[in-house]
């Protein structure tokens, strides 16, 4: 149990506080969110790919089955 906090829980942990820092001066910021949100292709593909992980989701649970 603690082998798996230790190799994806906290590797998810530092991406997610690393999100919030700015590039420039390592300040705590939304700076890159805004930048994702703000450019229609990354929202595009961010759909494309939540469509595709649903269908190999369901694709997974049929050949399971």
């Amino acid at each position: 149990m603690l082998a798996l906090f230790l190799f994806a829980f906290v590797p998810l942990m530092i991406m997610f506080f690393t999100s919030f820092k700015s590039d420039s001066t390592g300040a705590f910021t939304f700076e890159n969110y805004g930048r994702f949100f703000s450019n229609f292709m990354y929202i595009k593909l961010t759909w494309k790919t939540i469509k595709i992980s649903l269908m190999v989701t369901v694709a997974s649970l049929i050949v399971a089955y």
